[in-house]
């Protein structure tokens, strides 16, 4: 029976850096007796597994189907499976148990990574900006997304054995060579040279900033999911127009500290438990201003015309944004009212 080195996320730790390099070396690997299954695989990551569990997690019928038959058998003769999506730690108790019940058998080591709180949510909140229809402050979206953290890893600790469950903090002070790829490849076989592995020679998910994530947040007042979605590959690529366009978001030292108390107890928790030390910050999270209103309008028409030149849909929703059309209540955001016609349909949403 396979050993398996379960990969649940979070999301927001590099898991695409790791998903990336299992998938890129895949074949290498296997020679090696390290199995990165094609079954339950969408693309580089073990999404369609977890999205099979979750909706067929109450059917006991289900373990008999074609993709757990499939899955068993890949893995059969293999020394090591490694299965890899952050999607796995959004899981109900029920899912996590099916999972284990997929595994029978085999010896289950769970690798989860977690993050400083408030760093956590404003990668979340920046990605969720740019690649759906997000158009909250980022204070409201904490508010609404308040996610313990030692819950999530009590519940697979529940079903799989405390013994079981490595728990690590995304932070390049505790990453070993400050890399989560080689960090992760610890946690896999302590014998494996990231060095002699491919990697991509690029971040795999850069995270959009100060006056571009501004504007796709106040064009997402008038997108649907779908259409807010089709843009972020072009969001992207404006990112490259100035360095302000892209990395971390600056965030207020009064938001920085509801955050950090907020979590207070999570932090407790899964030092006293798990050994994992999530650093306290305090004060202003350094960053681009989310808008940075002194160079706005010059950003605007930026964004605007290299949309409009390389035919970005983009520039479309710019363009009714811009003249306000068949908008009625104005944008009460101070320092903007130069723009003029600059309009929205919901100021609340803009605080």
């Amino acid at each position: 029976m396979s050993d398996i080195i379960l990969h649940i996320g979070l999301n927001k730790t590099g898991t695409s850096s790791i998903q990336d390099l299992m998938n890129m070396n895949a074949a290498k690997l296997l020679r090696h007796g390290m199995c990165y299954p094609t079954t339950g695989r969408d693309g580089t990551a073990h999404h369609a597994l977890s999205r099979w569990i979750k909706v067929n997690k109450d059917d006991p019928a289900a373990l008999e189907s074609d993709l757990v038959q499939s899955l068993r058998k890949e893995i059969e003769d293999t020394r090591l499976t490694v299965l890899s999506s952050e999607d796995f730690h959004t899981l109900t108790d029920r899912g996590v148990e099916m999972m284990k019940e997929i595994l029978k058998g085999h010896r289950v080591k769970v690798v989860v990574y977690l993050r400083e709180h408030l760093n956590y949510l404003a990668s979340w909140y920046q990605q969720n900006v740019q690649g759906t229809h997000l158009s909250c402050a980022f204070d409201t979206f904490c508010y609404f997304n308040k996610k313990p953290l030692h819950a999530i890893v009590e519940r697979w600790a529940t079903v799989f054995g405390k013994q079981h469950v490595s728990v690590r903090v995304y932070d390049r002070s505790q990453l070993l060579g400050g890399d989560i790829a080689q960090d992760f490849l610890e946690q896999v076989n302590p014998r494996l040279d990231v060095t002699k592995l491919k990697r991509k020679p690029y971040e795999s998910n850069p995270s959009v900033s100060g006056n571009l994530l501004f504007a796709k947040r106040l064009i997402n007042n008038f997108c649907d999911k779908s259409q807010a979605a089709a843009y972020v590959h072009e969001v992207s690529a404006l990112s490259k127009l100035k360095p302000s366009f892209g990395g971390h978001m600056l965030v207020a030292g009064d938001v920085v500290d509801m955050v950090v108390q907020s979590y207070k107890q999570d932090r407790r928790i899964l030092a006293h438990k798990y050994g994992a030390k999530i650093p306290e910050l305090s004060g202003v999270r350094a960053g681009h201003a989310t808008p940075d209103l002194e160079t706005f309008a010059e950003d605007w028409a930026l964004i605007v015309h290299t949309a409009e030149t390389r035919g970005f849909g983009f520039a479309a929703a710019a363009r009714v944004l811009s003249k306000g059309v068949g908008l009625k209540a104005p944008l009460h955001v101070p320092g903007l009212a130069h723009l003029g016609g600059l309009h929205a349909p919901n100021p609340m949403s803009l605080s």
